[in-house]
């Protein structure tokens, strides 16, 4: 029952809710429930994606790379693709690569240094390795939080400059043509 569904997930969305307000985004994006609507949509979703909902990225990334509901902007659709992508989301992954081949090494530095800026704002917290991950579940998927040795190899990689990093996106991008 849609009108049921929008009614809780309205209550949840408003009172700062992730799930709910990815649900919501939703809702407005496929017209379920509601007339279809993608700049509520995209409102929602970047509500939830502010808080790390990997679905609600990944169709926020989506919604960014068509300028749908959104003015198109390739960076920030990478951006949120790869938010996306690095809390699991295997299709957030398919439109980061995508982009990834689209985007010019300037482009590519400024979605970098979106991504760096949204760490600053967004740490994931830090955990000592034994509690890092319950039952045995290997550290790698455990998106939702560092282990400090993560945390020291993310420094020593963010000491590259970033020239490097565009260069290995023109040699990629030269490879192909």
């Amino acid at each position: 029952d849609y009108r049921a569904a929008l009614s809780w997930y309205l209550k949840a969305a408003e009172q700062g809710n992730a799930m709910g307000q990815g649900k919501l985004g939703m809702m407005h994006y496929y017209g379920f429930g509601v007339p279809e609507d993608h700049v509520e949509a995209a409102h929602w979703l970047r509500e939830a994606a502010e808080q790390g909902e990997p679905g609600a990225a990944a169709l926020l990334g989506a919604l960014y790379a068509a300028g749908d509901g959104v003015e198109q902007d390739k960076v920030q659709a990478y951006v949120w693709y790869t938010l996306a992508a690095d809390r699991g989301h295997a299709d957030a992954q398919e439109g980061k690569q995508g982009l990834a081949e689209e985007l010019s090494p300037g482009e590519m530095n400024d979605a970098l240094e979106r991504l760096a800026d949204w760490s600053k704002r967004h740490p994931l917290p830090v955990v000592e390795e034994d509690e890092a991950v319950p039952d045995k579940a290997p550290v790698a998927q455990a998106p939702h939080h560092r282990t400090k040795q993560a945390l020291a190899d993310s420094h020593k990689a963010k000491k590259k400059p970033k020239r490097d990093q565009a260069e290995k996106v023109k040699q990629r991008k030269s490879k192909k043509s």
